[in-house]
């Protein structure tokens, strides 16, 4: 949004409805409040009040959407939460992007550089404390969103490793179970073990047990 200030007007030039103003401008259709009796100054300090109130409005939607889920959320959630968590981002960094310029804006005021009324001062240093107060919300959900963002990746580090540790666990266990049974299976004519009564019994009981001792291993 800009702000033109003028000796009998202010204008505000802005993309989309102005549904943030609409309050401002039946007041001034009802002459409601007292704002057709106070100076252009005024007006200028209910439009950026409003501003400040929808730029409120925004940030308390955003903690309100940016609770991050719990471990037991399904993984496709989660993805949809981690896209969530960065749209909220892009718009803190828009909100503070855009009360920087403003705040500065502000300070004009408070430093004299811009004619205001005396009474009027108080507003100003009002909107100021809105500016800052709005500047310290966006770090904090920032810092936020960017532990989610964290938390989220770290958790799913956790279950990868996790995977990775029992498909290890069943490789290696494998391993010698597999070796024993290409020994046998290559079906050469003198292997004495191939003409036992019970060596495919036997096998099977090898195979068992080292499996056992492996497990019992790996659980240690």
């Amino acid at each position: 949004m800009n702000l033109i200030l003028k000796d009998n007007c202010t204008i505000s030039c802005h993309n989309g409805q102005d549904y943030i103003f609409a309050h401002i401008k039946e007041r001034l259709k009802q002459n409601k409040g007292v704002v057709r009796k106070k100076s252009i100054p005024y007006l200028l300090y209910i439009i950026v009040e409003s501003l400040l109130d929808g730029y409120f409005s925004v940030i308390n939607d955003i903690e309100e959407k940016s609770a991050f889920t719990d471990s037991n959320t399904k993984i496709e959630s989660k993805f949809q939460k981690i896209e969530s968590l960065e749209a909220n981002k892009r718009k803190i960094f828009f909100i503070k992007k855009s009360i920087l310029p403003l705040r500065d804006f502000i300070t004009k005021f408070e430093r004299g550089e811009l004619p205001i009324e005396k009474e009027l001062n108080k507003y100003y240093y009002e909107l100021k404390d809105l500016c800052l107060t709005i500047i310290d919300e966006c770090d904090i959900l920032l810092n936020a969103t960017e532990s989610d963002i964290n938390l989220f990746f770290s958790m799913q580090g956790q279950r990868m490793n996790q995977i990775m540790k029992t498909l290890t666990v069943v490789a290696t266990i494998f391993i010698p179970l597999t070796f024993i049974a290409g020994v046998y299976g290559m079906n050469f004519i003198n292997m004495p073990e191939l003409t036992l009564k019970y060596g495919y019994a036997a096998t099977w009981g090898v195979f068992v047990i080292i499996a056992l001792i492996m497990i019992y291993y790996f659980r240690k």
